[in-house]
């Protein structure tokens, strides 16, 4: 097999390490960049970086097309606003789009590849359609979205810990009770019970009522990635054994003789497969990101705990950290929320949390136990 450049094969290995090591960066910064721990260290400045650089790039990117520094900046924060502070189908268009460029390249380069008689054949369209699937239900799913005439079912499920949540909270915006866990979405104008956060991959609000089918999402997502990586991984194996990689000998075109390695056979499909081969590897480093995101969420449903009350909590010890650290800092605007204060009364154990979220209450089933209650005891 001759290549057609002597140090390609070396180029193309530390390629694929500097690939390898700059998705895992990216993915540790994501995920821990705004925890405490990283908050003021080299990680949450990079993710300080790496969230505002798209829109540094993109003022100066419509100053240079509108020829006006002003018009430019003024046509980016309008974007900035629309993308970022109100709903729109941005990102559901996008997860599309990818899915939709992903099967295309599959079915027409990966899939005539797999054995007429193997099984993977006819079960990896399935896993497109249940993860498709699962990301329309996520889309149409209720959070919990807390009415004049649910709020006092809402009102019922939660204590009011004295810290995080006070009792006789009212809306702001909506003028109704706010229920302990509860929170009012700017962007979807509407309060939810259990407020997690804001997701824009399905345009809409994660909360008591959906959260089951956000982390079905997630869990489908994250299968269909991992197995069409593994589907391709088989078919390089398949390639491999088929073409007798392992036993050949690579010629460079300067004429040098090397025998088959692991790197040389990476190259080698690289040159000539090199779709698929980077579709293989957007599917693994796609999946590992769902994967971290997923174990994010799993330990603090295991907490039973939200993104929200997280979030709150990482302040509330960033104000007391620097509160420690230079005494004449603004004092802490939570007191109650601090480390030594704090008790998480909603913690009722690893299975009843998941129970919890699994298996939620709503307004029907409660109504409908209490009256076979009362019919019971009459």
């Amino acid at each position: 097999i001759i290549f057609s450049e002597t140090c390609l094969a070396f180029f193309f290995q530390y390629l694929l390490y500097i690939y390898f090591v700059v998705v895992a960066l990216v993915v540790y910064i994501c995920i821990f960049g705004p925890t405490p721990y990283h908050a003021k260290g080299y990680v949450g400045w990079a993710y300080v970086i790496l969230v505002n650089l798209p829109g540094f790039l993109g003022r100066y990117f419509f100053a240079a097309l509108c020829c006006s520094r002003r018009r430019g900046f003024h046509l980016m924060e309008r974007l900035e606003n629309y993308c970022c502070e109100s709903q729109n189908p941005i990102l559901q268009a996008t997860y599309l789009a990818v899915v939709g460029c992903g099967v295309y390249v599959w079915f027409t380069l990966v899939w005539p590849l797999i054995p007429p008689a193997s099984l993977h054949r006819n079960f990896s369209p399935v896993a497109v359609v249940i993860a498709v699937a699962s990301f329309c239900i996520a889309c149409r799913a209720d959070p919990g979205v807390i009415t004049k005439s649910n709020v006092g079912f809402y009102n019922t499920l939660f204590p009011c810990d004295g810290a995080m949540f006070v009792s006789g909270s009212t809306c702001a915006t909506c003028k109704t009770a706010k229920p302990a866990r509860s929170k009012h979405c700017k962007l979807c104008n509407q309060c939810v019970a259990k407020f997690d956060h804001h997701c824009a991959w399905i345009n809409g609000d994660v909360g008591l009522q959906n959260y089951r089918f956000f982390l079905l999402f997630l869990w489908c997502n994250l299968a269909m990635c991992f197995y069409g990586g593994y589907i391709c991984m088989l078919v390089f194996i398949h390639m491999i054994r088929d073409n007798k990689l392992r036993d050949v000998e690579f010629v460079f075109s300067d004429g040098t003789r090397s025998p088959s390695s692991a790197t040389l056979i990476v190259v080698y499909f690289l040159q000539h497969n090199s779709v698929m081969f980077g579709l293989m590897i957007f599917a693994f480093a796609m999946g590992t990101m769902l994967l971290g995101f997923l174990a994010y969420h799993g330990y603090l449903i295991s907490l039973n705990r939200t993104t929200n009350e997280n979030h709150k909590l990482g302040k509330a010890s960033e104000e007391e950290t620097e509160l420690l650290e230079n005494p004449d800092a603004p004092p802490v605007s939570n007191p109650r929320l601090c480390s030594k204060e704090w008790t998480n009364i909603y913690n009722r154990g690893f299975l009843r949390n998941w129970t919890e979220i699994l298996f939620p209450p709503t307004p029907g089933s409660i109504a409908g136990s209490s009256r076979a209650r009362t019919k019971k005891r009459e």
